[in-house]
């Protein structure tokens, strides 16, 4: 009797900051083309209830909107996921939702953080101390912390308020994760695992960031990594891969220079990403 491991099918997941811009139809297209479950969305230029049609049309019909009390980021999903919002902070940047996959409970977090057009490195420190406190709060509630977080967080994943241990705490990679936490000053900070530390140069198979900018002073990335996708170590086990995404069918989202072309899509690159919930069967 050997034991073998077997996935239940992916639950995919997209994210895209759609940059003020009407993309229902890409939108769609790149939900139908990837089989996503989950639809996340910031800055859309769409009304939601019209985002919402488009998907139940072109997607499925199975596709929902649940209720929120903001509207800044937009998240639809299967019916049989739940996605119930428990938390959403005062400027909305925040939500965090019920997923139920697999007879399983996650915490879902939606957010989109200010920009650094408008905040310091260090106010945007500060407000994701904010967020990370609320997301420990929420998983004290559930009693779990099988927490995923997605959104554009407006900052690099080597920036302040993503690593340090009272922002994120999010690492670069699962072995660190696996941990669990650090303890600072006899405080104990649990850990998220990031990704998205891998994309970054050009020896990756897609582009070098989801977001090209250039800064007019001595200091400029040039390509950045804004939009992430974030687990706890509880996760990683169910953690499958994630990808930017530069192209839906036969549209190209890239510029001839493979920055993202504003005029096709979004200023930003989409990402998405996927669960496998395995289980042991005996053969």
């Amino acid at each position: 009797m050997a034991a073998n491991v077997e996935l239940h099918a992916p639950l995919t997941c997209l994210f895209w900051n759609a940059g003020r811009r009407d993309l229902d139809e890409l939108v769609a297209r790149l939900a139908a083309d990837t089989a996503a479950d989950v639809v996340v969305l910031a800055e859309s230029g769409a009304d939601q209830a019209k985002t919402l049609e488009t998907l139940q049309r072109s997607v499925a019909p199975c596709f929902l909107a649940p209720t929120s009390d903001q509207t800044r980021i937009q998240v639809f999903g299967h019916d049989d996921l739940n996605l119930r919002e428990v938390y959403v902070d005062a400027s909305g940047r925040l939500t965090v939702r019920l997923l139920r996959y697999c007879g399983m409970e996650f915490l879902f977090a939606g957010a989109h953080l200010p920009s650094k057009i408008h905040w310091t490195r260090e106010d945007q420190a500060a407000e994701v101390r904010e967020l990370s406190h609320q997301v420990r709060e929420e998983e004290k509630r559930r009693g779990h912390a099988r927490t995923i977080l997605v959104g554009d967080l407006n900052m690099n994943p080597f920036e302040d308020g993503v690593v340090q241990a009272n922002g994120l705490h999010a690492m670069m990679t699962k072995a660190i994760a696996e941990q669990g936490s650090r303890t600072v000053q006899g405080r104990d900070y649990p850990f998220f695992y990031n990704p998205m530390w891998g994309f970054f140069g050009d020896r990756t198979p897609g582009p070098p960031g989801t977001f090209y900018y250039r800064h007019n002073g001595h200091l400029s990335y040039e390509w950045n990594i804004l939009d992430q996708v974030l687990v706890r170590p509880e996760v990683l086990p169910f953690f499958d891969d994630v990808e930017i995404v530069t192209k839906i069918g036969e549209t190209e989202l890239a510029a001839a220079n493979g920055r993202p072309d504003g005029e096709v899509g979004s200023d930003h690159f989409p990402i998405v990403f996927r669960l496998a919930v395995p289980s042991n069967r005996e053969s």
